[in-house]
């Protein structure tokens, strides 16, 4: 009974408030870092990407931009994640976020320590080699422009050697580029994906085209948990994606 009249007096609160016209501006806040999906393979050359996660503490959180700092000196990468709080009512329920945190080009090479800006913990290391080429990619990538992502449940008839599967999609922008190969790293809780492509003729021979393609990437079908599914794409680009698998 007391909880029901004191929600009655903040409903009518907000509700006198909203009639005087005052606007309740939602504020920004820091929110806490409690996990992190770091990609490997990152060279001098590369726009460094990876991807943090945690819990919000209602449905009045909404989560927003977040803040990168760079220090080459004391070799530090510092993520500061924002999030909106909004006034009014509220389920009181953790609502998990996971959000890609894009670093940019790190010039200096060496192990950066990555740091939540938040609490001042340490969540984890990248390393960041020299670059081997002045080239942006050590490999000519396709242009992916979005990743799906297929899983069976437990039971289903299907093969369950194919059980988690990407669907890679894009266009080609002439009728000569074709998938050479597509490279599947997995790490503790990220998978890599390198999608390589060759010409199969000389540049001179390609016409200009709009070819719109798929590929299909099988993956480990004993996934469990969440990963960050990296996928490289054209001119430094990446495709990024936190699934959980084995729900």
């Amino acid at each position: 009974m007391v909880y029901r009249v004191f929600l009655g007096m903040i409903v009518l609160m907000l509700a006198s408030k909203h009639s005087l016209g005052e606007v309740i501006k939602p504020v920004l806040v820091d929110v806490p870092i409690t996990k992190v999906f770091i990609p490997r393979g990152f060279d001098s050359n590369d726009r460094v990407q990876l991807a943090v996660g945690g819990e919000l503490k209602n449905s009045c959180f909404k989560i927003s931009s977040n803040e990168v700092r760079v220090d080459p000196q004391a070799k530090t990468i510092t993520v500061k994640q924002h999030a909106y709080v909004y006034m009014g009512f509220c389920l009181m329920m953790i609502v998990p976020y996971s959000e890609v945190v894009t670093v940019g080009i790190v010039e200096k090479p060496g192990i950066y320590q990555l740091i939540d800006g938040s609490s001042g913990a340490k969540m984890g290391s990248i390393e960041v080699r020299s670059a081997r080429t002045l080239e942006q990619d050590e490999y000519v990538y396709a242009p992916i422009s979005d990743v799906n992502v297929e899983q069976f449940l437990e039971g289903s008839s299907e093969n369950n050697s194919e059980k988690n599967k990407l669907i890679l999609s894009g266009a080609f922008s002439n009728n000569c580029t074709e998938f050479k190969e597509v490279k599947v790293s997995q790490f503790e809780n990220t998978i890599v994906i390198q999608p390589i492509t060759i010409f199969n003729r000389p540049l001179s021979e390609c016409i200009e085209d709009n070819i719109k393609f798929t590929k299909t990437v099988v993956l480990d079908p004993s996934l469990r948990g969440d990963y960050l599914i990296h996928v490289r794409s054209l001119n430094g680009a990446a495709v990024n994606r936190v699934v959980e698998f084995g729900f």
